[in-house]
C-alpha cells in the first residue's frame, strides 16, 4: 500500500525539521511501525505492507505536521512520545501538551509539559496547596513544581543563614557531646 502527499505549504525550514537531522525522524517511524518514508521535494511517499501500522504511521505524520504548522519545533522526543501515544490509540492527545505553556526560558524558548502526566502534574500543582509527586528518576517531579511561575514562593531576602530555623524559638541552647575539659 503505498500513499503520496504533497506538502507545499511548508517552508523548507519546516521539512528539514520533520525529517530531524539525517532523517532520524523518519528512520524512528520507519523501524517502529514497519513502513516506508521518503521525502522528494515537497512530495512525502509512505509505503507499507500491514494496513493498521500503515494508518498509524499516516496518524504520526499528520499529527507531527500539525505540530510543525503551529510552529513548534519537533525533536526526536516528540517523535518518540507520538509513536507511543499511536500505540495506545491515544495519539489525538499529542496536541493538549502544546496548549499549555509553563513559561518560557532565558532565550524566550516556550516550556511545555514533555508528557500527559507532567501536564496533568501542572494541573495539579495550579489546583491543590500540596501534590506528592511519585515517579521514576528523570520523569520532571523536581524541576518540574519550582519552575512553574507563580507555584513556588520566592526566598526570603537575605542570606540563607539568617533564616530562622524551625522551632528554633523554643529550644533552650544545649552543650554538644563530646569530651569536656575542666
Amino acid at each position: 500500500m503505498t500513499e503520496q502527499v504533497k506538502l507545499e505549504e511548508y517552508s523548507i525550514a519546516q521539512l528539514n525539521n520533520f525529517c530531524g537531522n539525517h532523517d532520524e525522524n523518519f528512520k524512528m517511524i520507519e523501524e517502529a511501525l514497519g513502513v516506508e518514508i521518503s521525502l522528494r521535494g515537497d512530495e512525502l511517499s509512505l509505503t507499507g505492507e500491514n494496513n493498521d501500522n500503515f494508518k498509524k504511521a499516516k496518524n504520526v505524520i499528520a499529527a507531527l505536521l500539525g505540530l510543525i504548522s503551529k510552529g513548534i519545533n519537533i525533536t526526536r522526543r516528540d517523535v518518540v512520545y507520538a509513536l507511543k501515544l499511536a500505540k495506545e490509540d491515544n495519539l489525538s492527545r499529542i496536541n493538549e501538551l502544546y496548549n499549555v505553556r509553563i513559561t518560557k526560558t532565558a532565550s524566550g524558548k516556550m516550556i511545555y509539559p514533555k508528557t500527559l502526566g507532567q501536564k496533568e502534574y501542572y494541573y495539579a500543582l495550579k489546583r491543590n496547596d500540596v501534590v506528592f509527586g511519585i515517579g521514576p528518576a528523570g520523569t520532571g517531579k523536581t524541576s518540574g513544581g519550582p519552575s512553574f511561575p507563580g507555584l513556588a514562593e520566592p526566598p526570603p531576602p537575605g542570606p540563607p543563614w539568617q533564616f530562622p530555623a524551625l522551632g528554633s524559638e523554643r529550644r533552650t541552647p544545649r552543650k554538644p557531646p563530646g569530651r569536656t575539659r575542666l
